[in-house]
C-alpha cells in the first residue's frame, strides 16, 4: 500500500465549498457517534424510568382508593356474626308443636286470633356439599287482626330465634270492622339436617 504524504497536499487549493462539506460531514459523524453511544442508551433508561414512575403512581392511587385493612376486618367480623346467627337459627328443631308454640307466643303479644292452622308437606333440598339437607316445614294459617298488628307479627316471625319466612300473604278486608281483617299466609320454618338424620326417619 502506497504511503500518502499529507504534507504535500496544498489545502489552499481546495475550494471553500469542499471545506464546508467536509466540516458538515465531520459534525454529522460526531453527532451520530454521540447518539449511538450516549443518547440512545440514555433515552432507553429515561423511558424505563418513566414507565416505572407511572406504575408507582398508579399503585399509590390504588392504595389510596382501596378500602383500609381495618375497615375490611370490621366487615368480615360483621359477616361472621351474621353467619353465626343464621347457623344457630338453622339448628332449631322443626317439630310442628314447637313451631306453633313460637308462633302462638308472638301472636298473643299482638292480640292476634288464630282461625285455622294447617301443616303442609315438608320439603327437603340437598345443599351443595351433598352432606346436608335444608328442611322446609310450611304451615298455612288463617288469622284475624289489624294491619298494624299483622306488620309487627310478620316482622317478629322473620326476626325470631329460629329461621322462618312468611309467604303467600292474602288480606281480606272486613267492611263491618275496619280494625280487624281476615288474613291468610304461610309460615315456613327452616333447619339444616344431616343426611344420616333423615335416613333414620
Amino acid at each position: 500500500m502506497a504511503n500518502i504524504d499529507l504534507s504535500k497536499i496544498d489545502l489552499s487549493k481546495l475550494k471553500k465549498e469542499h471545506l464546508i462539506v467536509i466540516c458538515v460531514l465531520l459534525v454529522i459523524a460526531v453527532i451520530f457517534f454521540f447518539y449511538q453511544s450516549i443518547f440512545r442508551p440514555l433515552t432507553g433508561e429515561i423511558g424505563r424510568a418513566s414507565r416505572q414512575i407511572g406504575q408507582r403512581e398508579r399503585d399509590i392511587q390504588r392504595a389510596k382508593t382501596a378500602p383500609k385493612l381495618k375497615d375490611l376486618e370490621g366487615e368480615i367480623r360483621a359477616i361472621e356474626g351474621e353467619l353465626k346467627v343464621y347457623q344457630q337459627g338453622l339448628k332449631a328443631p322443626t317439630d310442628i308443636p314447637q313451631i306453633l308454640e313460637t308462633l302462638d307466643k308472638i301472636a298473643r303479644r299482638q292480640k292476634i286470633e288464630f282461625i285455622s292452622l294447617t301443616p303442609l308437606e315438608a320439603k327437603e333440598v340437598l345443599l351443595p356439599r351433598g352432606e346436608e339437607f335444608l328442611l322446609e316445614v310450611p304451615i298455612r294459617m288463617q288469622l284475624r287482626c289489624g294491619y298494624h298488628e299483622l306488620g309487627i307479627f310478620i316482622n317478629q316471625i322473620e326476626n325470631a330465634d329460629r329461621v322462618m319466612k312468611v309467604t303467600g300473604l292474602k288480606v281480606k278486608v272486613d267492611s263491618s270492622n275496619i280494625w280487624s281483617h281476615q288474613v291468610e299466609l304461610v309460615v315456613a320454618s327452616y333447619r339444616i339436617v344431616p343426611k344420616e338424620e333423615l335416613r333414620k326417619k
